[in-house]
């Protein structure tokens, strides 16, 4: 852009918008855990292992079956929903002898 009155020519700032995205922790039944919301490229922070009675709390998982590890390091490239992922925590029962 042309300045009239100097007739020095002017760089035009442009600002570009940083992309931000949703992680969504889904506990599965599970003590909530608040979603974060990250600028692209940037990491998640671990959250709070969530509880649930009778349960032992394993991992956060990328899909819904458990069967993929969620990494928290990752770069966010886009909005994604992290599962928990559990096991029944497993009682043991003494018969008195």
């Amino acid at each position: 852009v042309k300045d009239n009155k100097t007739n020095d020519v002017k760089k035009e700032e442009t600002k570009t918008e940083v992309k931000k995205y949703t992680v969504t922790f889904n506990s599965n039944g599970g003590s909530g855990v608040s979603s974060q919301t990250i600028e692209e490229n940037g990491k998640v922070t671990k959250p709070t292992d969530p509880k649930k009675d009778g349960y032992k709390f394993l991992y956060w998982s990328s899909n819904e079956a458990g069967t993929s590890r969620f990494l928290v390091n990752k770069k966010v490239k886009q909005s994604t929903i992290a599962y928990a992922k559990f096991e029944i925590q497993k009682s043991f029962k003494y018969k008195k002898s």
